[in-house]
C-alpha cells in the first residue's frame, strides 16, 4: 500500500492567522518539544509521524494545499517544499499529472528474455495515468460534491482521478467504449476489437473530525455536518485472461487491469 499527500496536511495555521482560535490547538503543539513556533511545531510533528513512511519508499508524491498555498503569501513559508526535500519525497506542486509504472510479473512468454531463477515468468509493467489535485471552491450538498468529481473527468485525461479539499469522501466510475485499429503481425492481418476504457475518480476524505467534544471547530462553526474521518483507497490490480482467448498471436494473453475505490474507516483509539 501506498500514499499519496493530496495538501493541507497540517493546519498551517499560527497566532497573527484571524482563523486562529486557542482551543483548536492541539495538546501535542504546546510547549516547546516539537519547535519554537506554532509553524514549526508542526512542521516538525509531521516529520516524525511521516518519517516511517518516506524511509519505506511508500509516499509517491505530495501536494500543496491552500492552507500550504496561504502560509507561503502571509508569512513567506513553504511546508510542502520543506517536507519534500527534508523526506525525500516527489514534489507535485497543486495539481499534477502522473504515469504510475505498475511492475508485476505474468505467463511465461517463449518470446520474452529469460531471466535466472524465474524461468516460469517474465516481467511486465503496466502505466497508470493519475490526475490529482488539491482541489478548490466550496461544495456541501452530494450533487455538488459529484459535479466536482465528475468536472476532474471532463477535463483531463487520465485513469485516476483525486481530489482533497471538500472533506468529502465519494467517488464514480466511468466506462468508454471504443475501438482498435487493424494492423498487421507477421503479415497478418489483425482485427480491429472493443477497446473498454474504465476510469474512477475520488474526493478523498480528512483526518480533521470538525466537531469534538469542548471544542467549538472549523465545521461547527461554518455549519458543515459531521463527516466519517478517514481516507479513499484506490485499488489497482493488474490480471490476465485465463480464458481460452489469447491476445494477437496465440501466445501471449491479454491483459486486464481493474481500478476501484473503496473507502477507509479509522476508528478512534481509546
Amino acid at each position: 500500500m501506498y500514499a499519496i499527500f493530496l495538501g493541507d496536511m497540517v493546519d498551517a495555521i499560527y497566532e497573527k492567522d484571524k482563523r486562529y482560535t486557542e482551543e483548536e490547538v492541539a495538546d501535542w503543539c504546546w510547549g516547546k518539544k516539537w519547535g519554537g513556533t506554532i509553524i514549526d511545531r508542526q512542521f516538525n510533528y509531521a516529520v516524525e509521524k511521516w518519517s516511517p513512511l518516506a524511509k519505506a519508499g511508500k509516499i509517491l508524491w505530495i501536494h500543496m494545499g491552500n492552507h500550504e498555498e496561504k502560509l507561503i503569501a502571509v508569512a513567506s513559508r513553504d511546508l510542502t517544499r520543506d517536507w519534500s526535500r527534508v523526506l525525500s519525497i516527489p514534489y507535485a506542486g497543486y495539481m499534477a499529472l502522473t504515469n504510475l509504472r505498475i511492475l508485476h510479473d505474468g505467463p511465461f512468454d517463449p518470446k520474452a528474455r529469460k531471466r535466472p531463477g524465474r524461468d516460469n515468468s517474465y516481467s511486465r509493467s503496466t502505466r497508470v495515468v493519475f490526475f490529482t489535485t488539491h482541489g478548490a471552491g466550496g461544495a456541501q450538498s452530494q450533487g455538488a460534491v459529484m459535479n466536482k468529481v465528475s468536472a476532474m473527468m471532463d477535463n483531463y485525461e487520465a485513469n485516476v482521478y483525486l481530489m482533497a479539499h471538500l472533506h468529502k469522501r465519494m467517488s464514480i466510475a466511468r466506462r468508454t467504449i471504443g475501438i482498435t485499429e487493424p494492423r498487421t503481425s507477421g503479415g497478418k492481418l489483425i482485427r480491429p476489437r472493443r477497446r473498454v476504457y474504465d476510469r474512477v475518480a475520488a474526493v478523498c476524505g480528512t483526518f480533521m473530525d470538525g466537531h469534538c467534544d469542548g471544542v467549538a471547530g472549523y465545521g461547527e462553526r461554518k455549519g458543515y455536518s459531521p463527516i466519517i474521518t478517514g481516507p479513499s483507497v484506490i485499488h489497482i490490480k493488474v490480471e490476465h485472461n485465463t480464458s481460452s482467448r489469447k491476445f494477437v498471436d496465440n501466445e501471449t494473453p491479454r491483459w486486464a487491469t481493474r481500478i476501484w475505490v473503496s473507502d477507509a474507516v479509522v476508528e478512534e483509539r481509546k
